[in-house]
């Protein structure tokens, strides 16, 4: 069973060597993670310019959202400030 970028390695691992698996189960499946990361920053900019949270959008604008390091810590904090990918209360 795998969960979210978990499905990434485990879908890797059973198309390498499907006679190990019976059953492949996955809970959010990541197939494109690029354009996932692309559609939550254009989302995540929406809100805060809706919201007037010019603050955090300058911050997010600086993001390039290219899966790098150094921008998925300041997407990471930027994201889940106006709710985006956070489970409830963030616990």
């Amino acid at each position: 069973m795998a969960h979210s970028a978990g499905s990434f390695i485990g879908i890797q691992t059973a198309s390498k060597a499907p006679e190990l698996f019976y059953a492949y189960i996955v809970v959010g499946q990541m197939s494109d993670q690029l354009k996932s990361e692309q559609f939550a920053y254009k989302y995540m900019l929406k809100q805060y310019m809706k919201n007037g949270d010019k603050n955090n959008g300058t911050k997010a604008k600086k993001c390039r959202c290219d899966l790098l390091d150094a921008d998925l810590k300041l997407r990471d904090k930027a994201i889940h400030s106006p709710g985006i990918g956070t489970i409830h209360n963030m616990q």
